[in-house]
């Protein structure tokens, strides 16, 4: 069964405000902003983009492929960033992150990269 282009975008509107009202009652609730929640912040905003691409990405013609391979491309360029500048900050002992906190960082920034480069790869083809 094939989904209609609205009913894709409501969807992935409908569960990134779930999620966006999640993180925000627990930072409420905790005072700051945990691992569990930095990930659930990054779903957000992953299914907020998904609802703006979703209309773009459901015909899969050559500027769909070609959306994709550049916004990996500018996506990998900032993960390498992100890993650099983590990297330097590990090496002259300036943070107090352990590992698990380092990979959920990482994790939620990769995604959120992917994802932003996705839709700015769609207005820009």
């Amino acid at each position: 069964m094939k989904m209609d282009i609205r009913t894709g975008q409501i969807m992935h509107l409908l569960v990134g405000t779930f999620c966006l009202i999640v993180v925000i009652a627990k930072s409420f609730h905790l005072g700051y902003i945990g691992e569990n929640e930095l990930l659930l912040l990054s779903m957000a905003i992953t299914m907020f983009c998904l609802a703006y691409i979703y209309p773009h990405f459901v015909e899969n013609d050559e500027r769909t492929k070609k959306i994709k391979e550049r916004g990996i491309f500018f996506s990998f360029i900032f993960i390498m960033c992100y890993m650099f500048i983590l990297m330097a900050i590990f090496l002259f002992n300036e943070t107090l992150l352990n590992g698990s906190q380092t990979i959920t960082l990482l994790i939620s920034l990769s995604t959120i990269t992917v994802f932003i480069s996705f839709g700015i790869m769609t207005k820009r083809y």
